[in-house]
């Protein structure tokens, strides 16, 4: 069998939320194996931090701030993308925020706000990737949770949004498949992320007392495992792969019935 084939020699790809946690783990996968990158965050000082540090693999790359929940910075994003590279081979959607509200405290502003940012805003930036995603034959690749297999409580508006990034995978992956893009989708579990660190404190302390089940493995997700997830998909070896969500969790989903 030949070599599968993971490089991205020569490709651009756009990463929301790649300031950290996952985000960060897979820029720099991108970047050690050839992409060049435009790396989307809210915050500068560790924006710059990961350039840096991708640079260093020999790839170019364009720091971007943004808040992906406004258009005109998503419209900013993609301008600067084709401005700076000529077009886009691969968007990654990572950018997430989360409200800890019950349901029956659920407002619409705090639940509009959490699927401007979580759903809609990778649907914005797939439509205007679309023309030259579809002249590069790329794909687009979308981070959801494995909240969208189980919902977790308090977090409402948080699950919907994810099962909301499945279902449209789906059906771009259904409508953009002619134009020989792929669209495909990565679930995690509870990863050690900035924006999970309580609860994986909560549930590491849990584990250490030998009271608590998380998964087969009985451990949280580091980001690289989620990465490599996103290379693979992300790369020619996945040329026929399309429309799925793959669940990065350690076994857990085996174990609860869906």
């Amino acid at each position: 069998m030949a070599k599968i084939n993971t490089s991205l020699e020569g490709k651009v790809a756009i990463l929301t939320g790649a300031s950290s946690g996952i985000g960060r783990a897979s820029a720099l996968a991108y970047a050690a194996h050839g992409a060049n990158l435009v790396v989307v965050s809210r915050g500068k000082d560790r924006l710059e931090a990961l350039a840096k540090e991708a640079r260093a693999f020999g790839v170019e790359v364009l720091p971007v701030i943004a808040d992906v929940g406004e258009e005109a910075d998503l419209q900013n994003i993609y301008r600067q993308a084709i401005e700076k590279f000529g077009g886009v081979d691969i968007l990654l959607n990572n950018a997430a925020i989360s409200d800890r509200v019950m349901m029956q405290n659920l407002q619409y502003e705090s639940f509009e706000r959490v699927l401007r940012t979580n759903t809609f805003a990778g649907i914005r930036l797939a439509q205007l990737c679309h023309s030259s995603l579809k002249k590069r034959r790329g794909v687009i690749v979308n981070i959801a949770s494995d909240d969208s297999l189980y919902p977790s409580v308090g977090l409402g508006a948080y699950s919907m949004s994810k099962i909301s990034q499945v279902h449209f995978t789906k059906l771009l992956a259904v409508e953009w498949g002619k134009d020989g893009i792929r669209v495909v989708c990565v679930s995690p579990s509870l990863t050690r992320t900035p924006m999970a660190a309580e609860w994986v404190k909560s549930v590491e302390a849990k584990l250490e007392k030998g009271n608590y089940r998380l998964n087969p493995m009985d451990r949280v997700c580091e980001p690289e495992e989620v990465a490599a997830m996103v290379l693979f998909l992300s790369s020619p070896a996945a040329s026929f792969i399309n429309g799925y969500n793959y669940v990065v969790d350690g076994g857990m989903s085996a174990q609860v019935p869906i």
